[in-house]
């Protein structure tokens, strides 16, 4: 399966450069962030492009031919892609809380509590941006995207609110805070993913 070999090899990216992340870290907690940011913040959008970039909307599956609505091809194709982003996010970030807090530490099942809805988020929003993008640019909106998730998403300003790493980087408590609500950041993930979805079938013929 295509999607579970990316993931792979997603994670075979994430791990080590998590782990060297955590090197120039003073305090578990640091630790703790660095790793997140790496899988969150830059291998998840990786993943994304990864999963989308052979990918062909308008397609010609044989379904299709067959008077299969191209909308349920590319909800198909979304719900994989989304489910393979899901699992890599939670997995991988459930994984690298454990080994850094250990099963004894007290802060695990709160750090745990707080890290999957935003991984749950942060999934759902590449993907349909991904998605969207992929309809509209082709491969090289993919690349696009991924430079703008990794560019602005880390900065300390309210620039960075306009991409969902900016708010995933501010919901994991990283940097700067964004002039908004912590609920008001979730909110917006959503919304973006919303859009997206909107735009994605936009493009996408029936």
């Amino acid at each position: 399966m295509r999607e579970l070999r990316l993931v792979v090899l997603a994670a075979l990216v994430a791990f080590p450069l998590g782990w060297s992340a955590t090197f120039v870290a003073e305090t578990r907690a640091e630790m703790v962030n660095h790793a997140l940011s790496v899988i969150l913040l830059g291998t998840l959008p990786l993943l994304g492009v990864m999963l989308y970039f052979q990918t062909d909307f308008r397609g010609a599956d044989s379904d299709v031919r067959y008077g299969q609505s191209r909308h349920v091809l590319a909800l198909k194709v979304l719900f994989r892609a989304t489910l393979a982003l899901l699992a890599f996010a939670l997995l991988s970030t459930w994984f690298s809380l454990l080994v850094m807090r250990g099963f004894k530490d007290s802060l695990l099942i709160s750090d745990l509590l707080a890290t999957t809805p935003i991984a749950l988020a942060a999934s759902i929003c590449i993907s349909s941006s991904f998605a969207m993008v992929k309809a509209w640019l082709g491969r090289l909106g993919l690349g696009l995207l991924l430079l703008l998730f990794w560019f602005l998403g880390p900065l300390d300003l309210p620039v960075a609110a306009l991409v969902p790493t900016g708010h995933v980087r501010y919901l994991l408590g990283i940097g700067h805070e964004l002039p908004l609500p912590l609920w008001a950041s979730f909110i917006c993930l959503y919304v973006m993913a919303g859009a997206a979805l909107g735009a994605l079938f936009a493009r996408v013929p029936r």
